[in-house]
């Protein structure tokens, strides 16, 4: 799973668990840490709920918002029944890994132009970072066009200009 997703998880237990008093799932960084410690816990009726024999596990986004490097975690579900010990009924390892987006907004400025751009546009644009790299500032531009079929846009140029004597242009086309 993805770090700070809540998702949902359909757990197979060892056993009928449907009669049980007590469900609770515990994920840990390490086998020997107390529950104390854990990472994250759900139980019955908070996270945890039995649906036709199986336990679903529901995980929120903040149960792993802490881990920011790929973790692999330990769990166990613990089920107990009136008058009997409690007993392990599922069990295993949940690889977090983390998110490659972290916020929802852009980081970057993008630079497209609409649907209408042409060779011409490719062609401005270029003059543009000519005349900035001759008057050494530096620029990026993107140039995009779009998709007809797809409606998606393409990248179609792209030019920076560099502040030194040794100004790079680079063009690229798709």
């Amino acid at each position: 799973m993805t770090r700070g997703d809540g998702k949902p998880f359909t757990i197979i237990p060892s056993e009928d668990v449907s009669a049980a008093s007590v469900l609770i799932f515990t994920a840990k960084k390490s086998l020997l840490l107390p529950d104390a410690s854990a990472t994250f816990q759900h139980t019955l009726g908070a996270g945890l709920a039995v649906v036709s024999g199986n336990i679903q596990l529901t995980t929120a986004r903040n149960d792993t918002a802490s881990l920011t490097t790929l973790t692999t975690l330990f769990w166990d579900v613990q089920a107990q029944w009136p008058g009997v010990d409690p007993r392990t009924v599922a069990s295993g390892t949940l690889v977090v890994s983390p998110d490659v987006t972290q916020q929802l907004d852009t980081s970057v400025v993008i630079y497209t132009t609409g649907p209408s751009a042409t060779q011409s546009a490719i062609d401005a644009a270029a003059a543009a970072a000519a005349s900035a790299a001759a008057a050494a500032a530096v620029v990026g531009i993107s140039v995009a066009t779009e998709d007809d079929e797809s409606g998606t846009f393409n990248i179609v140029g792209s030019l920076l200009a560099g502040e030194d004597d040794e100004s790079l242009v680079l063009i690229a086309t798709a």
